[in-house]
């Protein structure tokens, strides 16, 4: 009966959207706002084309909304950490779903009734981590907020936080409630993506409806799997579209309903086991493989690497393993190019989540490394640097003997001391000839320095650029094919 009640509500709710619409009240005839391309927004790029969104961390497989969920998601393949944030009286913003603590935490108040201090008094060791606690915890991590109170003041605190952290690039902020995103857009000044509110979508289902366009500020739909509402059809998603927009689903573990919205074209899945789904996805992805002339089983280069490697700021189509893949089809040789760049990653990171890359349906025939430019932009320890590196070339060849192994040589900046930049371009051609791997010469040769080549921040090529460094990188690896 209650479900009954909460369809003829969504339906009638639905009506008075489509009688506005009739008016010409939410939508028109008119095409997507001028240059509007969600994949093209900050938040995407880098990123896959499909993303792996860890429902409150690998919260299947551990605490939900907890660190080690976070830390446990992230290894096992997730692409995007999707939190939720409650407020509490003193305006902290904390890492939980429900708006009581009693469920998590044994404590019957709520999260506006109660101080972070109280909370931490009443609960440690087991109070939540607050959202700076993230964001500090995980610096690259790109995190999918959700704010669920209904506190202008919430939304206006989270704006600052991002702004204070600078992570506006690698945050997508969610709510159901409108008058939120409204005054986090206001408070952000339109610089962090947003997904839509409850009434945004379906304002957006109903001019889907009858065929209009549906303007808005809006990057990205994140809806419920409602099969007899059509919106899970590759339709629905193709007409998103064609309005710039991105499609995810929430919240979906069965195996078979996420094969259903891969197979329609969804652009993320939101989900409580990140490592079934990530592995799906490869699948997946290794079957579009056939687009390119590479069977699904065909041998596949893995690029490990930074934004350098992802394509920070560019579409998925030019980005340096995409570069390769063309070349590969060119020359009419079955192998795949496999994007395993993470934008901001170091050598620990790239560490951490190696042992994916060893899994079915991967046949990996060669790694390419293209760490180590965070861990000099952090001034990190060159020690090590060169022992992750190392434990990365030992590890692929203890669990892929017959893998080969291709190894970036990078420089750095200058202003990081003459010595520290000595010391770093000499720990790849040592490492190299150490541990029998082959070199390739710093891809970045023709490419850095020249302002016509990268982007404004003069650090990541443009897509010019990226070509001159897929000819560098394709010179060392084609006679080895």
């Amino acid at each position: 009966m209650k479900k009954l009640a909460v369809v003829l509500l969504g339906l009638l709710l639905l009506g008075m959207l489509v009688a506005g619409v009739i008016m010409g009240r939410v939508c028109s005839d008119a095409k997507p706002p001028s240059g509007r391309n969600a994949a093209e927004l900050p938040f995407f790029a880098g990123l896959p084309k499909v993303l792996d969104l860890a429902h409150r961390g690998a919260s299947k497989q551990a605490p939900e909304h907890s660190l080690a969920a976070y830390a446990l998601a992230l290894s096992e393949g997730a692409d995007v950490l999707e939190l939720d944030l409650r407020s509490t009286r003193d305006g902290v913003l904390v890492v939980a779903h429900d708006a009581s603590l009693e469920r998590t935490l044994g404590l019957p108040e709520r999260w506006a009734e109660m101080s972070w201090a109280e909370v931490q008094a009443r609960s440690e060791p087991r109070a939540p981590p607050r959202l700076e606690d993230v964001l500090a915890h995980f610096p690259e991590a790109h995190l999918n907020l959700e704010l669920k109170d209904e506190d202008p003041a919430a939304a206006r605190a989270l704006a600052e936080l991002i702004r204070a952290a600078g992570a506006e690039r690698r945050v997508l902020v969610a709510s159901m409630h409108g008058e939120m995103l409204r005054e986090f857009r206001r408070a952000s000044h339109g610089a962090v993506a947003t997904s839509a509110s409850f009434r945004e979508a379906l304002g957006f289902y109903a001019c889907y409806l009858i065929g209009k366009g549906c303007a808005g500020e809006y990057a990205v739909l994140q809806l419920p799997v409602l099969d007899w509402l059509g919106i899970t059809k590759s339709e629905f998603i193709q007409h998103a579209h064609r309005q710039g927009l991105l499609v995810h689903y929430w919240t979906v573990d069965e195996e078979p309903a996420q094969r259903a919205l891969l197979a329609a074209g969804a652009d993320g899945i939101i989900s409580n086991r990140p490592d079934t789904l990530a592995r799906l996805i490869a699948s997946s992805r290794a079957g579009s493989a056939l687009a390119t002339g590479a069977g699904p089983d065909a041998p596949a280069i893995v690029f490990l690497g930074d934004s350098l490697t992802a394509g920070l700021g560019l579409p998925a189509s030019e980005a340096l393993p995409a570069r390769i893949q063309q070349r590969l089809d060119a020359a009419g040789l079955a192998y795949r190019a496999i994007n395993a760049g993470r934008s901001g990653d170091t050598t620990a990171g790239g560490l951490a989540r190696i042992d994916w890359y060893f899994r079915d349906p991967i046949e990996l025939w060669a790694l390419v490394i293209g760490l180590g430019s965070n861990d000099a932009l952090r001034g990190l320890s060159l020690d090590a640097l060169e022992d992750n590196l190392r434990q990365l070339i030992r590890r692929t060849r203890q669990r892929k003997p017959g893998a080969k192994i291709f190894l970036w040589a990078l420089e750095t900046f200058p202003n990081l001391g003459a010595d520290y930049a000595r010391h770093y371009a000499a720990v790849f051609p040592r490492l190299a000839e150490q541990e029998h791997v082959t070199l390739i010469p710093f891809p970045l040769a023709d490419v850095a320095g020249h302002p016509e080549l990268n982007q404004q921040d003069g650090i990541h090529p443009t897509a010019e650029g990226t070509q001159l460094v897929a000819e560098r990188v394709w010179a060392v690896l084609r006679p080895a094919l």
